[in-house]
């Protein structure tokens, strides 16, 4: 997966939370963990601080170097 995009007329309306709450779903059911990077991109984009943030309400761990991590659950 290389990113989450949810095209301009599309944000806001919950799809990016749908699609990561299915992919968190599908790692449980397999026991894997996902890992990667928060980066923000788009027209209408999240900060870092706040796309962080989203990513923490979905399970993720991030470190201070930027690196996230979501262990099955």
């Amino acid at each position: 997966l290389r990113r989450i995009y949810v095209p301009r007329k599309h944000q806001g309306l919950g799809w990016g939370a749908m699609t990561l709450n299915w992919l968190c779903s599908v790692a449980d059911r397999f026991g894997v963990s996902i890992t990667g990077y928060a980066h923000n991109f788009g027209e209408k984009r999240l900060t870092c601080a706040q796309l962080k943030s989203w990513y923490r309400r979905h399970g993720f761990k991030i470190s201070r170097d930027g690196t996230m991590r979501r262990e099955p659950k």
